[in-house]
C-alpha cells in the first residue's frame, strides 16, 4: 500500500519501529478510530513481511495468466442502428452479415473516438454460401438472435483487416505488500496492426470509497436508528489492464506483463517472481548439484 493513511480523518500514525504488534481494549475507555484503523494496519503489515520473503512486488500468484493474440479480425463500423444501442449489446453475440452471409462472434468492442470509428474485434464461424469468408466492407450485419440490433461496416480500404489484443484472466498478483485480485480483462495492444510495438501493463490504482459512491457502504441494519447512515471508508486497490509505448521507462505504478517490439514477443511474464524463498531454493540446488 502506498496511500498515506496518517492524515485527517484517518490519522493512522503505525510506526513499525515501536514493535507495537497487538492492540489491547480496556473496558471504561472509548474506542479510537485511529486504533481500529491501526489494527489492520498491524495485520496487513505481519502479511506483508511473510509475503516479501516469498514473493517480489508484482508477482503473480494465482493464475491470472496473461496473453496476446496479435491476429484478431476485426471491422471498423460507421454507425449503428438508430444510434441508441449500446456497443455492449453485440459483445459476446454472434453477428451476420446480409450480403455475405458470414457469421462470428463479436469478441471485444471498441467505442468511436475523434480519429477512428466504432470497432469490433471478431472470431469467425462459418462462412456464407457465396464463399465468402469474411466480411464485406461496406455491408450491415445483425445479431443472429436479434435481427433488428444492426451494425454497418465501413467502406473503404482498412474496413476489414487484424488487429492485436491482450487478456487478463482472472487471478491474484502480490502488489505493495498486498495480495491483489484481479479481474478478466482485455485490452488493445494495436488496433489495426500485427506487429505492435507496446508494453502491456497491470496500472496499480489506490483510492478511497465512501457511501457517496458505492451506495451499499450505507449501514444495512434495517430496524435501528442508524439504517442507512454513512459509516467507514474503504481503502480500494484496483488492476487495470493497460497498454504503452514499448519505450516508456518502469514505474511503481505499474507492473509489465508483456512486451512487443515490431510484432516479437521479448517479454512475458507467465510464473511467479520468488524473492527470499528463490535464493534459499537457488542455494539448496547449488549445494547438492554444484
Amino acid at each position: 500500500m502506498t496511500q498515506n493513511l496518517n492524515i485527517d480523518p484517518f490519522y493512522d500514525d503505525f510506526d513499525e519501529s515501536k514493535n507495537y504488534h497487538q492492540i489491547i481494549f480496556k473496558p471504561g475507555l472509548s474506542v479510537q478510530a485511529r486504533e481500529l484503523t491501526q489494527l489492520q494496519s498491524i495485520l496487513r503489515n505481519q502479511i506483508a513481511k511473510f509475503g516479501n520473503h516469498v514473493f517480489q512486488h508484482g508477482s503473480l500468484v494465482i493464475p491470472g495468466n496473461s496473453l496476446g493474440d496479435l491476429h484478431v479480425p476485426y471491422i471498423k463500423v460507421s454507425g449503428l442502428l438508430g444510434e441508441t444501442l449500446p456497443l455492449t449489446s453485440f459483445n459476446n453475440q454472434v453477428i451476420v452479415g446480409e450480403t455475405s452471409g458470414v457469421r462470428a462472434i463479436v469478441k471485444f468492442s471498441v467505442e468511436r473516438d475523434s480519429t477512428d470509428p466504432y470497432v469490433f474485434y471478431l472470431a469467425y464461424i462459418s462462412g456464407g454460401s457465396n464463399g465468402k469468408i469474411v466480411f464485406d466492407a461496406g455491408e450491415t450485419v445483425h445479431l443472429e438472435l436479434d435481427t433488428a440490433v444492426k451494425a454497418v461496416i465501413s467502406s473503404g480500404a482498412g474496413a476489414v483487416g487484424f488487429g492485436s489484443l491482450a487478456q487478463i484472466n482472472s487471478g491474484v498478483y502480490y502488489v505493495n505488500g498486498t495480495f491483489v485480485h484481479v479481474n478478466q480483462q482485455t485490452a488493445v495492444i494495436s488496433k489495426f496492426s500485427s506487429t505492435p510495438s507496446a508494453r502491456v501493463m497491470l496500472r496499480i490504482e489506490e483510492s478511497f470509497v465512501d457511501s457517496n459512491t458505492d451506495e451499499t457502504l450505507l449501514d444495512p441494519a434495517q430496524g435501528s436508528y442508524n439504517y442507512a447512515a454513512p459509516g467507514a471508508e474503504r481503502l480500494k486497490i484496483d488492476l487495470i489492464l493497460t497498454v504503452v509505448p514499448v519505450d516508456v521507462q518502469d514505474s511503481a505504478d505499474y507492473i509489465e506483463l508483456m512486451r512487443y517490439r515490431d510484432g516479437v514477443l521479448e517479454e512475458h511474464s507467465r510464473y511467479p517472481k520468488y524473492n527470499e524463498l528463490e535464493k534459499s531454493l537457488a542455494r539448496r540446488t547449488f549445494d547438492e548439484s554444484g
